[in-house]
C-alpha cells in the first residue's frame, strides 16, 4: 500500500504521530523530521501544525509527502529533501553539492561578529572579510549581515559556488560588496582582510570509514575529508593565512577532533589566541591573530 493511500483523510496531527513512529528506525530526531517535512509540503508553519491539528493535506501534498518519506527512510538528510537548512538567523538553500550547515558552527559566527564589533567600537570602519571553504556561504553571509563591509566567499568547487550564489542572491539585499571566487585555499585570493573565517574539511581517513553507515555519507566527500589525520588541510590554511590578514586581523577556524591536538602548536606567523567551545561544551573553533 502506498503512503498516499495510508495517509488518506489523516489530519496534520495524526500525520505527525504516524511519521514520528515511522522515522524512529532511521532518525535520532523523528518528531522533528516529521514536523519539518509536513510543514514543508503543507505550507503550514511548525507552530500551525499544532494549532491546526485537524488540517487535511491535499492529494498532491500527500503525494509529495510520500516521496519525501521514501527518501528519508533511505537516510537522506532532511535538509537535502527540502532543500532548506536554517542556520543562525536565515534559511539557506542546500543541495547534495554542499555540506549541510550545523548549529554548532553558529558559535564561530557569533564569536567572529563579536570580534569585528569590538574593532568597530574603537574606530569607524567597514571590515574586509574572507570566508574560505565557504560551501553554502552560511558563515560569511551570516557575518556580513551583522557587520557589513566587503565579503569574499571562496570555494574550490564550481558546483558548490552555484549554491553560494543563490544564497547571496536570496539573503543579501545589496550584494554590491560581495565577491564569489573559485579558489583552492588562497591560490586565487588577492588583498588582505580584517577577518578570515574557515570551516574546512576535517575528517580523517579513519573517520571517513566510520561514516559509511550514517546519513553523513550523503554529503560530498570533498567537504568532509581533510587528509590522512584530518588536520592536513587545516594546517596549510593556518600557515597561509598570515599573508592575507591585516595587522590585528584574525582567523577563526572550525576544527575536528585531531585539530585540537595540534592547532595551538602549528608554527606560523600568527599568534594563537584560544579555543572556543560550542553550546554542548565541546571545543569547536580556534582563533589566531596577526600582531
Amino acid at each position: 500500500m502506498s503512503y498516499i493511500q495510508f495517509f488518506q483523510k489523516k489530519s496534520a496531527g495524526e500525520l505527525l504521530v504516524l511519521l514520528s513512529d515511522i522515522f524512529s528506525s532511521v532518525s535520532e530526531t523523528p518528531s522533528l523530521d516529521a514536523e519539518i517535512l509536513i510543514s514543508h509540503v503543507s505550507g503550514l508553519s511548525r507552530v500551525e501544525l499544532f494549532t491546526k491539528r485537524d488540517h487535511l493535506l491535499t492529494e498532491k501534498e500527500l503525494f509529495n509527502l510520500g516521496e519525501m518519506i521514501s527518501k528519508r527512510m533511505n537516510k537522506v538528510p532532511v535538509a537535502y529533501i527540502t532543500g532548506i537548512k536554517n542556520f543562525y538567523k536565515n534559511d539557506f538553500y542546500v543541495s547534495s553539492e554542499v555540506l549541510i550547515p550545523r548549529p554548532d558552527t553558529e558559535i564561530l559566527v557569533e564569536e567572529a561578529v563579536n570580534f569585528i564589533k569590538k574593532q568597530k567600537s574603537k574606530k569607524a570602519f567597514k571590515p574586509d572579510v574572507l570566508d574560505i571553504c565557504t560551501g553554502t556561504g552560511c558563515i560569511g553571509i551570516s557575518v556580513h549581515n551583522e557587520v557589513g563591509g566587503t565579503l569574499i566567499l571562496s570555494d574550490i568547487s564550481e558546483e558548490t559556488l552555484e549554491i553560494t550564489k543563490e544564497n547571496v542572491a536570496n539573503l543579501i539585499g545589496d550584494p554590491e560588496n560581495i565577491q564569489i571566487i573559485q579558489s583552492d585555499r588562497f591560490n586565487s585570493i588577492k588583498g588582505t582582510f580584517d577577518l578570515i573565517t574557515a570551516n574546512p574539511p576535517y575528517l580523517s581517513f579513519e573517520d571517513m570509514g566510520r561514516i559509511k553507515e550514517t546519513p553523513v555519507i550523503h554529503e560530498p566527500e570533498r567537504a568532509l575529508y581533510g587528509g590522512e589525520n584530518g588536520f592536513e588541510l587545516s594546517e596549510i590554511i593556518i600557515k597561509e593565512a598570515a599573508k592575507f590578514l591585516k595587522k590585528g586581523g584574525a582567523l577563526f577556524m572550525e576544527l575536528g577532533y585531531e585539530g585540537f591536538k595540534y592547532a595551538d602548536k602549528v608554527k606560523c606567523e600568527l599568534k594563537f589566541l584560544r579555543y572556543i567551545k560550542d553550546y554542548a561544551g565541546i571545543e569547536r573553533v580556534a582563533v589566531w591573530i596577526k600582531e
